[in-house]
């Protein structure tokens, strides 16, 4: 209908009740029925009751706007007005919601563009976020190849800077060494001697090091330099011990009655140095063991500790020992003489070896060797006088204080006294040997060779 014009409508209308053939033809009740809407149109029932006259008023009211229709054409018009009114007012949810719809379809077109816009965004942040996580993981690969990079140069520079340092510690050493301050009975000399034994392990170990005979031998002079200091002060406080023991010599020479006061004095003098040179000494003998230099100067301090015994106590042993001969005599108790001199030897080498742990941990020759010196005594003062005594008895207990009072009960049960041991037995085999000859001699003199007189046959009157 939008396409057909309005002349066209009118002339398809008056078909409809065309004489001829009409389009629609209507019936007598519809005709009725129309004569009834033109009255309605035209005119108001008088039949209206009073109640109702404000509506008619506002009908009437109404009426009044609606056209006057003289025409078919004027009703056709009309028709087609009211038709769009009610078309609109029908439409008008459905406007009001196309109407919506279309501001949420431009509402959704530019969130559309905005998204668009937004991804595009997006889009260029997520390439350069890109670019900047490539650059910063390159960067960190980059950063983690450099530390370790850097601290595989450190491992290496430790590892040359730890190198180096036995290389470098010739002059450091050597000024302490050289320092008037240094005491050898002192920790920092002991830290000394560690460092020279240290370096001198490493320039051994490492001999295909570059110069490394050359700093083996600086070592060794640092080395022999340090020994010097210990002997040399070791040395001191042994002469030092030694004057102050040799010194009341004199004044106490012709007291002989109290040896053991007299021995009390002599260790006590000679212990007091102990303490100066226990802390040395143990450090020396813990690297003996290593080191054939210390243990070289170890044997050369126990020979010296052993030769400044021997000043000390040597005379004083000897002189006790020819003081209690002379006081036996006439006539000699060799057998009190023997316990005597046996008791004062054990007496004496008991309190040297518990002098000599004073001084050093371990055993050694030295101190054997100054015992059997000390013990050498008793047998030359002793032996000549055992191989001029003619008594059978006494030579029989000689031979038994010898076996049973020395050798079984004090030698065997006591290490200390080994070297008494030896000089007890040499006594013992000497005073069996006399022993036996006199009685080879009282045999064959007085038994073999024996001539009764006449008085020794006046049997029974001699009774």
């Amino acid at each position: 209908m939008d396409n057909m014009s309005l002349k066209e409508i009118q002339s398809k209308l008056l078909l409809w009740e065309a004489a001829e053939n009409p389009l629609a033809p209507l019936t007598s009740e519809q005709r009725e029925s129309i004569l009834d809407l033109e009255s309605l149109l035209l005119g108001v029932s008088s039949d209206l009751d009073e109640g109702t006259t404000e509506k008619i008023d506002n009908e009437e009211s109404d009426k009044s706007n609606i056209p006057t229709v003289d025409t078919t054409y004027d009703f056709l018009e009309w028709y087609e007005s009211l038709c769009d009114n009610n078309l609109k007012t029908d439409d008008a949810p459905y406007e009001a919601y196309h109407k919506q719809l279309d501001d949420r379809r431009n509402e959704c077109v530019a969130l559309t563009n905005q998204i668009g816009a937004t991804m595009s965004d997006l889009d260029k942040l997520t390439e350069q976020y890109n670019f900047v996580s490539n650059k910063t993981n390159a960067l960190h690969t980059m950063s983690e190849q450099l530390l370790a990079d850097q601290n595989k140069l450190s491992s290496i520079g430790d590892d040359i800077k730890q190198k180096l340092h036995y290389f470098t510690q010739v002059e450091h050493l050597s000024q302490r060494l050289n320092s008037p301050t240094m005491s050898v009975n002192s920790e920092t000399f002991f830290n000394v001697l560690a460092k020279i034994d240290e370096c001198l392990e490493y320039m051994r170990a490492n001999s295909n090091y570059k110069e490394s005979h050359t700093y083996l031998v600086k070592y060794r002079h640092l080395q022999n330099r340090a020994i010097s200091l210990i002997r040399s002060y070791v040395t001191h406080v042994l002469n030092h011990a030694t004057e102050q023991m040799l010194a009341p010599k004199d004044e106490d020479q012709n007291d002989q009655d109290n040896m053991d006061t007299a021995y009390a004095v002599y260790f006590g003098k000679f212990q007091a140095a102990a303490p100066k040179l226990k802390m040395v000494i143990s450090e020396i003998e813990s690297r003996a063991e290593k080191n054939a230099d210390y243990a070289s100067l170890l044997s050369d301090i126990q020979r010296e500790y052993a030769a400044r015994r021997w000043r000390v106590a040597g005379a004083a042993t000897g002189g006790a020992l020819v003081g209690g001969a002379a006081a036996g005599a006439p006539p000699p108790d060799h057998c009190s003489q023997l316990r005597a001199a046996c008791s004062l030897l054990a007496h004496a080498c008991r309190d040297e070896c518990a002098l000599y742990y004073h001084f050093f941990t371990n055993p050694s020759p030295a101190l054997d060797e100054y015992l059997q010196s000390l013990c050498t005594g008793l047998y030359e003062s002793l032996r000549s006088q055992i191989i001029h005594i003619n008594h059978l008895e006494t030579l029989a207990e000689l031979c038994v204080i010898l076996r049973v009072e020395v050798i079984e009960e004090q030698v065997n049960n006591d290490p200390r006294l080994s070297a008494l041991g030896q000089c007890a037995r040499a006594l013992l085999q000497d005073a069996q040997e006399r022993l036996v000859y006199r009685a080879h001699v009282h045999l064959r003199a007085d038994v073999l060779l024996y001539r009764p007189a006449h008085g020794d046959l006046a049997y029974p009157s001699k009774l």
